[in-house]
Parts: C-alpha cells; structure tokens; sequence
C-alpha cells in the first residue's frame, strides 16, 4: 500500500511540475524566439506576480538554466513567476564580444516577452527583474542600461561588461543591483580580459559612477559555513548611493565560473562552487525589496473601446494617457496570447482580423516618456457591427448627466435608424438598442453606479461621450 501511495505522489508531483513548466515561443523580427516559463505552485491569474528573468550562459540554453539554479524552488515560496528565456546560437548580444558585432535584438525580445507574459498572466510590471550566468549575465547588465525602466534590479553571477556597452551605458535612474564573481574564475577572469572586458573592479567603479555612490565601499567577510568548498565569501558594499538604491558586490576567494549554492555538474572543471550563500535565494531576497520607482511611470490607457466597421475590421479607441510618446497594441486570442502587435501615435487605430468566428481580446499600453510601459487590463474585441467602411468619430452631448432613469441626446436633421452601445469602464458592453428619431432617450435605471461610455453609430459617423449613473 505505501508503495502505490508513493507511486501516486512521484506521479502527481510530476504532473504539476510539468503543468508549472511551460514551454513557449514567438517571432520576433524574423526569427523564433524561445523561452521556459515557470508558474509557482497555486498559480493563479488573479495574483498579480513578480517576474524574473534568468538568462542561460554561452552554449548552454534555459532548460539547463532553470534546473542548475533551482530558481523554481525559490519561486514556489516567493510567489513569484520565472522565464528562462533562450538567445539566438545560445548567446546573447550584450555587445561585441571577441571582436564579433551580433544584430541580434535582445533587449527588443526581452522587451516583448516581458509584454507578453503580462498579458497572459498578470505580472506585476513594477516587479520585474534580471539575472543570469557568464553571458546571461553580461546580458542582464546590458539591460540595466538600455531597459533601466522596465528592469527594477538586476543581480549577474561571473560576467562583466564589454567595453562597447560601457561606454553607451546611460541609465535612466540608479539602478539596484547585486553581483557575484569568483576570483579564480577561468572563464570570466577577475582581471578581465585586454581588449574584450574589463576587471571586475573597473565594474564596480562603472556601478559605484552611475549610482552616485561613496567612492570607497564597506568590505566584510561573510562567514565560512562550508569548510569543504574551499572558498570564501567578501562582499563589497558601496553606500550612500543615489535614491538609496544597493550597490554590492561579492567576491567569491579561489570561487570558479559556478552559481553559489548549485549543484555541482561541472564537476570543479571550472572551479570552485561556494556554499557559503545560495545565490538564487539571497538574490530573491535582494529583489523583493525593489520596484520600479514611480516617478517613471505613467497611467494605463483608460476605457478602451472596440468597434466593428463589418465583420473583420475593427476601430478601437481608448483615452489619451498622458506622458507618454505613443501607444502599444496587441490583438490576443481568448486565453490572452498575443497574436498581431501594432503601435500608434494617437489614441486610436483600425485593426483587420484574419478570423471573424474567434474570439479575440486586445489590450494597449501606454509607452511612457520614461520608457517604462504600462498596459490595461486586457478587454473582449466586441463584434457589434455597424456596416460603416469609414467613420469618424464626434462628441455628443448627453442629459441629463448624471443621470439615475434616462439619458438623452439628439441627432440633428438625422432621421434613420441608429445603434446605441453603452460600455463600463472595463470595456464591457452592458447594453445595445436600435433607435430612429432626431432625439433618442434611453433607460439606464438597470445599470449599476458608476461611469459609463455612449456609442451612438448612425450610417455616417460614430457619435460618443461618458455620463455618469447616480
């Protein structure tokens, strides 16, 4: 008995560990992009998550990623989301390297996937951070410096910068960050490499200059919890930096090109693994403490509308946010997976679907002047269809407003039929009539409090404006 019920627990564990894992992949700029996305146990959407992201190293790839670092186990009990994502050739372009330019776009990737794992699960946008392993990490600084708003920390292990993203690094506010690299490190050298990076000490000069920090750091030793790992641990602490933001390095003394705290599957071919710290917790325990600050972040676009011109062309509408350069749209199938992307400059744009019979949600972000991006909450493609192959869209006075029976409004010298679509601020349509007439009254005493907007469609122009139901 206790064998089948030990059975059935490998079993079920097994199945939830691969329900957690998931596999995903999109196209972006022509080439297919990979990536291993982990749910933390209870998963659910209405939990608004941290994110991390956690890039693999040279030649390795995110599944081998994910399990050296045991990030998952951490992930289970932070209550956090975890995306392992996967780099063209298994590099990342964090600059010339070896004298190689790569044109891959890897910040862009990173940007979008962040954008896609929101929409489809919810993540908290000011809780996303970066780290990785050797070139996973060189990418993780790079991101400190071209996605400074996006990113709200970072923590790299053995990797460095090289010296192309040095010198066009400008963050756009002090970043929060925690490093780990290990002296004797025969792949990422302490000392650095001529021509290619430099020592580690130069990167913490680069850091300690960004974040406006005392010149000379706070050094101290942790203690030696494992006498059989032939290593230890000094951290270099720089304080009084810009918004009160961590800069801090650790030194692994006689520590090889290994992750703190892993599993040992390089078999010291590579050097020392430290004991001392578990790097994937303790850099869990640096990230919680930090968000995006929020004088980088500008509103979420605010009642978004979607109207159907005929069965497969759609305009959609939304208010104008301010600060912000420009707007983001993406067209999502029912279970929030993005399928076509869009930008506009205005606060509307007319979208064509391939399928009329799917059902299809949208959302659009805000592109902050910050650069940060901040998304609504994804809304229903509504398919009310008003036969107008080119509208424009008109203010129209409503009364009495706010209203608690009836709202009102006239149509002048128009005598035909026309649609009257009332929407919540969640974009839900909450009620539709036909009407004719110059002056049209409907009956909102059904409708609960709040504010609410009007479409009124005639077979010229779309007319709207909000009331307010008492």
């Amino acid at each position: 008995m206790k064998k089948k019920l030990l059975t059935f627990s490998f079993i079920f564990s097994f199945c939830i560990n691969i329900y957690a894992q998931q596999f995903g992949q999109f196209a972006f700029q022509n080439r297919l992009r990979t990536y291993w996305l982990y749910l933390p146990k209870d998963y659910s959407p209405t939990e608004k998550l941290p994110l991390i992201i956690q890039m693999h190293g040279f030649t390795l790839d995110g599944k081998f990623h994910m399990q050296y670092t045991e990030f998952n186990k951490v992930a289970d009990t932070a209550r956090c989301i975890m995306v392992y994502p996967n780099g063209i050739d298994k590099r990342w372009n964090s600059g010339t390297f070896f004298f190689i330019q790569s044109g891959v776009d890897d910040v862009g990737f990173l940007a979008e996937l962040i954008d896609r794992i929101h929409l489809k699960y919810n993540i908290d946008l000011e809780k996303v951070y970066a780290g990785g392993y050797s070139a996973g990490g060189f990418m993780s600084y790079k991101l400190a410096c071209d996605l400074s708003n996006r990113i709200a920390a970072i923590a790299p292990v053995v990797a460095s910068m090289v010296y192309d993203n040095i010198n066009t690094c400008v963050p756009s506010r002090s970043m929060p960050m925690i490093a780990c690299n290990g002296s004797s490190d025969p792949i990422t050298p302490y000392n650095g490499i001529p021509l290619n990076f430099p020592s580690i000490d130069t990167i913490k000069k680069v850091w300690q200059e960004h974040n406006l920090c005392d010149v000379v750091p706070s050094i101290d030793t942790l203690p030696n919890l494992d006498n059989t790992d032939n290593s230890r641990v000094v951290t270099y602490t720089y304080n009084n930096c810009a918004d009160n933001v961590t800069t801090k390095f650790y030194k692994i003394l006689d520590g090889g090109h290994t992750w703190a705290g892993a599993p040992n599957y390089f078999l010291g071919l590579i050097g020392n693994t430290n004991n001392d710290i578990k790097w994937s917790s303790l850099s869990w325990n640096f990230f919680k403490q930090n968000t995006i600050p929020t004088n980088v972040i500008c509103d979420a676009p605010q009642n978004l509308q979607a109207i159907a011109n005929d069965t497969s062309n759609y305009l959609l509408t939304w208010d104008d946010a301010p600060n912000v350069n420009g707007y983001k749209i993406q067209l999502l199938d029912s279970a929030n997976n993005t399928i076509k992307t869009y930008t506009s400059s205005t606060n509307s744009i007319s979208i064509q679907v391939d399928d009329a019979t799917n059902k299809y949600n949208w959302s659009v972000a805000s592109n902050c002047n910050s650069g940060y991006r901040n998304w609504a909450t994804p809304v229903n493609l509504n398919y009310i269809v008003s036969s107008i192959k080119k509208n424009s869209i008109k203010s129209i006075q409503l009364y009495p407003n706010p209203t608690t029976e009836f709202i009102k409004f006239e149509l002048s010298n128009y005598n035909n039929d026309a649609t009257v679509l009332i929407y919540d601020m969640n974009g839900k349509m909450v009620h539709q009539e036909q009407k004719s007439g110059q002056e049209i009254s409907i009956a909102v005493t059904n409708l609960s409090n709040g504010i609410y907007m009007l479409h009124c469609i005639t077979d010229k122009d779309i007319f709207q404006s909000k009331f307010v139901k008492q």
